[in-house]
């Protein structure tokens, strides 16, 4: 191969690897640019919004306009306004969705939680126990918890403790409704109550830190 041939090729080699950085750039430039464009397309008024949410909120709404009567097009759009944060909305639109199913322990379920992000504790924990009612024994702990958890938010520690105590008597698996309960007690001054449920969530959740730190605590004020 004579010497020419070479110094052809070594020129050919050259001209790939700059056309090669070229296509680099030009896409990283695309990228950029795609990307401002996203940014300016989901961001109305400052706001960020989920480009997922937004589609799932145009979704559900063509099907309420499509149906007015549709219990689960109005129940989907209530759970996207409430991943929204436009509690209000969530309320109106799962509360219709009650009045086509008066006995959907989901739609019950979900606008709990609507009722507690708006502020309305009682309204929510009224949500949670009817769930409940509504839920298969072995599966009413859920909402059990959810409603003894909005009773503490409230304030109202008694009836925290009372839920708290029937969710685990419904499933004295889960790890969580003795993690509430032992923390209720402990704010009422119980430690020994609170360790006997700490220990038991923890037979449940053995590796959870809050737990092992929540036991020691309890422990080493007990021995005090």
């Amino acid at each position: 191969m004579s010497e020419q041939t070479f110094v052809a090729m070594d020129n050919t080699g050259d001209n790939m690897s700059r056309l090669i950085n070229y296509l680099i750039v030009f896409l990283l430039v695309a990228l950029i640019v795609a990307g401002g464009i996203a940014a300016y397309i989901y961001f109305i008024k400052g706001e960020p919004v989920d480009p997922t949410l937004q589609r799932s909120l145009e979704t559900w709404k063509q099907a309420v306009n499509d149906d007015p009567g549709d219990a689960l097009a109005r129940a989907n759009l209530g759970a996207t306004y409430l991943d929204m944060g436009r509690t209000q909305d969530a309320v109106r639109e799962l509360e219709a969705a009650l009045e086509i199913a008066p006995d959907s322990f989901a739609y019950t379920y979900k606008l709990g939680f609507a009722y507690r992000d708006n502020g309305d504790y009682d309204e929510a924990i009224d949500m949670f126990v009817r769930s409940a009612e509504l839920t298969p024994e072995g599966e009413k702990y859920t909402a059990l918890y959810e409603a003894a958890a909005t009773a503490r938010m409230k304030g109202d520690m008694e009836a925290a403790k009372d839920y708290a105590g029937r969710s685990i008597d419904d499933n004295d698996m889960i790890w969580n409704s003795h993690l509430l309960l032992g923390q209720l007690y402990e704010e009422e001054g119980d430690l020994e109550g609170a360790r006997k449920e700490y220990q038991a969530a923890a037979r449940f959740n053995p590796n959870n830190e809050e737990l092992q730190q929540a036991i020691a605590r309890v422990s080493g004020q007990g021995n005090g």
